[in-house]
């Protein structure tokens, strides 16, 4: 079995190997992980050895909680696709501001021939 230290940096290592957009489920499973290993943290005697555990669990608390926030930001940008593809279908004649003719300019013929 390994020890509370091992424990800890292996559950930094996975965290910090979840990538752009963390399932979900494998951080709710870290997150009790972190949990249980916290709870035997309050067993440790007062000392070097528990402040070096104390250190490692704020870094694994820390490779979490940016995995979530990135997690959250993957989902809202998913979401906010959605909601845009779906206005631009409820409203065809209405140009999307992240439509790529919403960005057109319109200027003096010769300059947009050159640009063609």
């Amino acid at each position: 079995m390994h020890s509370l230290e091992q424990r800890y940096t292996i559950l930094t290592a996975t965290a910090r190997k979840l990538g752009h957009d963390p399932d979900p489920e494998q951080l709710q499973r870290l997150r009790t992980e972190l949990d249980e290993l916290d709870r035997a943290l309050d067993d440790v005697p007062a000392g070097e050895r528990r402040y070096r555990l104390s250190l490692a669990s704020r870094a694994a608390n820390s490779c979490l909680t940016e995995a979530a926030d990135r997690a959250r930001g993957v989902r809202r940008a998913a979401a906010a696709t959605v909601e845009r593809e779906s206005n631009d279908a409820r409203h065809p004649t209405v140009l999307s501001p992240r439509s790529a003719l919403a960005d057109w300019k319109p200027g003096k013929p010769r300059d947009r021939g050159m640009e063609r």
